[in-house]
This record gives C-alpha cells, sequence and structure tokens, in this order.
C-alpha cells in the first residue's frame, strides 16, 4: 500500500481543520477520510514512486468509479472505450494536479541519467 510522509499527513489535518472552521463540510468529510485510509512513513524514509505508479494508480481508482457508474445505471459500455475514456482522464486529471501544485517532477521519482542534485539557495531578504 501506498504511503505519505508524517508531514503531509498534518498538511491534511491542518486543511481540514480549516475547512471545517470555514464550514466547507464536503471538503473536511473528504479529507477526514483520507486521514483515516493513508497509511504514513517517516519523511527521511527511502521511497520510490514514478509517474507509471501514479498513472496505473489513478487509472485503477477511475476503473473503481467506472464499474460503480455502469453498475449504477445496470448497463455495461464496451471496455475498451472505457479504457480509452480512463487514460485520458487520468491524464488530464494528473495534469491538473501537477498544475495545481506548480510540479514539474514527481518528488519520489528515481534521477534520469545526467540529472544532477540541485541545491536551492536563498539569501535572506
Amino acid at each position: 500500500m501506498r504511503t505519505i510522509t508524517k508531514s503531509n499527513l498534518k498538511r491534511l489535518i491542518a486543511q481540514r481543520d480549516e475547512a471545517k472552521l470555514l464550514g466547507f463540510d464536503k471538503v473536511a468529510s473528504n479529507l477526514t477520510e483520507q486521514i483515516g485510509t493513508s497509511n504514513t512513513r517517516d519523511d527521511a524514509d527511502a521511497y520510490q514512486y514514478d509517474y507509471s505508479d501514479l498513472k496505473k494508480e489513478v487509472q485503477s481508482s477511475l476503473w473503481d468509479a467506472a464499474v460503480r457508474a455502469q453498475d449504477f445505471y445496470g448497463k455495461f459500455a464496451d471496455a475498451r472505450g472505457i479504457q480509452d475514456l480512463i487514460e485520458k482522464q487520468a491524464e488530464d486529471f494528473i495534469n491538473s494536479i501537477k498544475h495545481e501544485t506548480g510540479s514539474v517532477v514527481g518528488a519520489y521519482e528515481s534521477p534520469v541519467p545526467g540529472e544532477e542534485e540541485v541545491i536551492e539557495v536563498r539569501e535572506n531578504e
């Protein structure tokens, strides 16, 4: 099972508490569910999770939703069409999250050949 860092769990808890305070009940409820089901790891623990892992996991979640929706309507569509839809939706979803977080590369991906570790240095303002 995938894990999140303890720091990220604390962020989820803070976001949940803020959502409760602001009356965003749906957000607070969904964050509470995620907090309850998320296993954690220490921030310093070694962890590898690349783009293909993320894509596979998102697609699996979308397949779960597709089966639920088809069962709800009592009819099933052609699985090849559903696969195409899921691949597109997963890509769109991941790109939207990437945009929202201002990310370029996943935090746990292995470095590509020739990639050097870059250390950001900020001077006091």
